[in-house]
């Protein structure tokens, strides 16, 4: 019985480690690109920007983030909220504004 209840956090803390680990990867990815890109014009950046892989790679970088914000702060609002009707509103609140932005944002990736 210890081993199922223990089981149920690890799959959220996998996920947390691997999101950290994509992300940075991610920043030292656009680190590099910024120090490219540098002296760049705007026209040259949104060429570089509408190449398939660096789409792919910006998308999966705010899926990602965005992802990983959500299991932090998830875990958050479970361990210091202890009514369970605001916890439920607030979780469903944060669930709603996590998916949000990040449709919003791969709308923005995906119009270059």
């Amino acid at each position: 019985m210890a081993l199922i209840s223990s089981e149920k956090g690890l799959t959220p803390w996998k996920h947390q480690r691997l999101t950290a680990v994509i992300l940075l990867f991610a920043v030292a990815f656009f680190i590099y690109a910024f120090c490219v890109t540098i002296k760049a014009s705007q026209a040259d950046i949104i060429l570089w920007l509408q190449k398939p892989l660096i789409k792919g790679f910006c998308l999966l970088s705010l899926g990602a983030l965005f992802y990983h914000s959500f299991l932090g702060l998830k875990m958050i609002v479970e361990d210091y909220l202890h009514h369970k009707h605001l916890r439920q509103a607030v979780l469903f609140l944060m669930l709603i504004a996590h998916v949000f932005f990040t449709l919003l944002g791969g709308l923005l990736i995906l119009s270059f």
